[in-house]
Protein backbone atom coordinates (compact mmCIF):
# COMPACT_ATOMS: atom_id res chain seq x y z
CA UNK A 1 0.00 0.00 0.00
CA UNK A 2 1.34 3.11 -0.77
CA UNK A 3 1.46 5.94 1.47
CA UNK A 4 -0.05 9.45 -0.14
CA UNK A 5 3.03 12.09 -0.21
CA UNK A 6 0.69 14.88 1.18
CA UNK A 7 0.86 12.57 4.63
CA UNK A 8 4.33 11.57 4.50
CA UNK A 9 5.33 14.85 4.10
CA UNK A 10 3.00 16.31 7.13
CA UNK A 11 4.14 13.54 9.22
CA UNK A 12 7.73 14.63 8.86
CA UNK A 13 7.30 17.84 9.74
CA UNK A 14 5.82 16.93 12.39
CA UNK A 15 8.76 14.33 13.10
CA UNK A 16 11.09 17.56 12.66
CA UNK A 17 9.47 19.56 14.97
CA UNK A 18 9.51 16.84 17.76
CA UNK A 19 12.99 16.91 17.06
CA UNK A 20 13.76 20.21 17.33
CA UNK A 21 11.54 20.66 20.17
CA UNK A 22 13.76 17.33 22.01
CA UNK A 23 16.95 18.95 20.88
CA UNK A 24 16.22 22.17 22.39
CA UNK A 25 14.35 21.20 25.85
CA UNK A 26 15.16 17.62 26.32
CA UNK A 27 18.04 16.49 24.57
CA UNK A 28 17.85 12.98 26.15
CA UNK A 29 14.80 11.88 24.64
CA UNK A 30 15.64 12.03 21.16
CA UNK A 31 13.43 10.97 17.80
CA UNK A 32 15.11 8.52 15.87
CA UNK A 33 14.49 9.66 12.38
CA UNK A 34 16.86 6.74 10.76
CA UNK A 35 14.05 4.16 12.22
CA UNK A 36 11.69 7.03 10.55
CA UNK A 37 13.39 7.26 7.09
CA UNK A 38 13.78 2.99 7.28
CA UNK A 39 10.23 2.44 8.40
CA UNK A 40 8.70 5.28 5.41
CA UNK A 41 11.76 4.25 2.48
CA UNK A 42 10.64 5.84 -0.31
CA UNK A 43 12.38 7.43 -3.09
CA UNK A 44 9.77 10.00 -2.74
CA UNK A 45 9.71 10.48 1.41
CA UNK A 46 13.63 11.44 0.98
CA UNK A 47 12.54 14.14 -1.54
CA UNK A 48 10.24 15.40 1.44
CA UNK A 49 13.69 16.16 3.46
CA UNK A 50 15.27 18.25 0.53
CA UNK A 51 12.13 20.06 -0.14
CA UNK A 52 11.88 20.99 3.33
CA UNK A 53 14.93 21.94 3.87
CA UNK A 54 15.47 23.66 0.33
CA UNK A 55 12.26 25.85 1.63
CA UNK A 56 13.91 26.89 4.99
CA UNK A 57 17.16 27.43 2.57
CA UNK A 58 14.56 30.45 0.43
CA UNK A 59 13.22 31.77 3.18
CA UNK A 60 16.72 32.55 4.51
CA UNK A 61 18.02 33.61 1.77
CA UNK A 62 15.23 36.09 1.32
CA UNK A 63 15.68 37.57 4.80
CA UNK A 64 19.76 37.97 4.14
CA UNK A 65 19.06 39.27 0.39
CA UNK A 66 15.73 41.31 1.19
CA UNK A 67 18.53 44.98 1.28
CA UNK A 68 19.85 43.47 -2.02
CA UNK A 69 23.10 42.11 -0.60
CA UNK A 70 24.41 39.05 1.57
CA UNK A 71 26.88 40.44 3.72
CA UNK A 72 29.56 37.71 5.28
CA UNK A 73 27.41 37.97 8.63
CA UNK A 74 24.43 36.98 7.23
CA UNK A 75 26.39 34.19 5.21
CA UNK A 76 28.23 32.71 8.08
CA UNK A 77 25.20 32.68 10.64
CA UNK A 78 23.85 30.84 7.84
CA UNK A 79 26.11 28.49 8.20
CA UNK A 80 26.27 28.04 11.55
CA UNK A 81 22.58 27.48 11.81
CA UNK A 82 22.96 24.65 9.30
CA UNK A 83 26.28 23.10 11.11
CA UNK A 84 24.37 23.73 15.12
CA UNK A 85 20.56 23.89 14.96
CA UNK A 86 19.55 21.53 11.40
CA UNK A 87 22.09 18.64 10.88
CA UNK A 88 21.89 17.80 14.95
CA UNK A 89 18.00 17.20 14.39
CA UNK A 90 18.22 16.03 10.96
CA UNK A 91 19.46 12.23 10.26
CA UNK A 92 18.21 11.11 7.22
CA UNK A 93 20.96 12.02 4.25
CA UNK A 94 21.09 11.57 0.49
CA UNK A 95 22.35 8.72 -1.67
CA UNK A 96 25.92 10.09 -1.63
CA UNK A 97 25.48 10.18 2.56
CA UNK A 98 25.21 14.30 2.63
CA UNK A 99 22.80 15.09 5.46
CA UNK A 100 19.93 16.14 3.82
CA UNK A 101 19.76 19.45 6.13
CA UNK A 102 22.86 20.70 4.38
CA UNK A 103 20.46 21.40 1.47
CA UNK A 104 19.50 24.43 2.92
CA UNK A 105 22.54 25.91 3.13
CA UNK A 106 22.64 24.27 -1.13
CA UNK A 107 19.87 26.17 -1.86
CA UNK A 108 21.04 28.90 -0.36
CA UNK A 109 24.46 29.05 -2.00
CA UNK A 110 22.30 28.68 -5.78
CA UNK A 111 19.85 31.88 -4.87
CA UNK A 112 22.99 33.71 -3.96
CA UNK A 113 24.76 32.66 -7.22
CA UNK A 114 21.63 33.15 -9.40
CA UNK A 115 21.03 36.66 -7.69
CA UNK A 116 17.28 35.48 -7.07
CA UNK A 117 14.55 37.58 -5.88
CA UNK A 118 14.02 37.67 -2.08
CA UNK A 119 10.56 37.95 -2.55
CA UNK A 120 9.87 35.19 -4.63
CA UNK A 121 12.17 32.89 -1.87
CA UNK A 122 10.02 34.32 0.48
CA UNK A 123 6.52 34.02 -1.27
CA UNK A 124 7.91 30.60 -2.14
CA UNK A 125 9.01 29.12 1.38
CA UNK A 126 5.19 31.23 2.50
CA UNK A 127 3.09 28.97 -0.23
CA UNK A 128 5.03 25.76 1.01
CA UNK A 129 3.77 26.60 4.33
CA UNK A 130 0.19 27.25 3.20
CA UNK A 131 0.45 23.69 1.49
CA UNK A 132 1.32 21.82 4.20
CA UNK A 133 0.06 24.04 6.97
CA UNK A 134 -1.50 21.25 8.96
CA UNK A 135 1.61 19.53 9.64
CA UNK A 136 2.80 22.92 11.15
CA UNK A 137 2.82 22.75 15.23
CA UNK A 138 3.75 25.36 17.49
CA UNK A 139 7.02 23.88 17.64
CA UNK A 140 8.04 23.75 14.01
CA UNK A 141 6.58 27.39 13.53
CA UNK A 142 8.95 28.15 16.49
CA UNK A 143 11.80 26.68 14.70
CA UNK A 144 11.20 28.54 11.66
CA UNK A 145 10.40 31.74 13.43
CA UNK A 146 13.76 31.34 15.81
CA UNK A 147 16.08 30.60 12.76
CA UNK A 148 14.51 33.53 10.77
CA UNK A 149 15.48 35.87 13.75
CA UNK A 150 18.71 34.77 14.40
CA UNK A 151 19.78 34.99 10.94
CA UNK A 152 18.28 38.88 10.58
CA UNK A 153 19.70 40.15 13.78
CA UNK A 154 23.48 38.65 12.03
CA UNK A 155 24.09 41.66 10.69
CA UNK A 156 22.53 44.89 12.18
CA UNK A 157 20.73 43.53 15.11
CA UNK A 158 17.15 44.18 15.19
CA UNK A 159 17.22 47.40 12.77
CA UNK A 160 17.04 46.91 9.10
CA UNK A 161 14.82 45.11 6.74
CA UNK A 162 15.66 41.91 7.75
CA UNK A 163 13.77 42.80 10.96
CA UNK A 164 10.96 43.90 8.74
CA UNK A 165 10.42 40.90 6.70
CA UNK A 166 10.84 38.43 10.30
CA UNK A 167 7.36 40.34 11.62
CA UNK A 168 6.06 39.55 7.64
CA UNK A 169 6.88 36.01 8.07
CA UNK A 170 5.16 36.05 11.56
CA UNK A 171 1.91 37.89 10.11
CA UNK A 172 2.45 35.57 7.02
CA UNK A 173 2.13 32.82 9.12
CA UNK A 174 -0.55 34.00 11.68
CA UNK A 175 -3.04 34.82 8.87
CA UNK A 176 -2.45 31.06 6.94
CA UNK A 177 -2.90 29.06 10.24
CA UNK A 178 -5.87 31.40 11.07
CA UNK A 179 -7.43 30.26 7.86
CA UNK A 180 -6.71 26.70 8.75
CA UNK A 181 -8.96 26.97 11.90
CA UNK A 182 -11.58 28.54 10.00
CA UNK A 183 -11.64 25.28 8.01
Amino acid sequence: MAIPTAAIDDVFLKVISAQFCSLKLHQSNEIDFKLIHDICIDKNYVMIYRRFYSEVGKLLYAIAAIDGNVQKQEYDKLREIVEKKLVPVEHSTDQFGTDNAYYAEIEFDILMDQGASSKSCFDSFCNYVEAHKTAFDQHLKSMVTTLSKELAHAYRGNDGKESELVKKLRHRMDEIFAESKKE
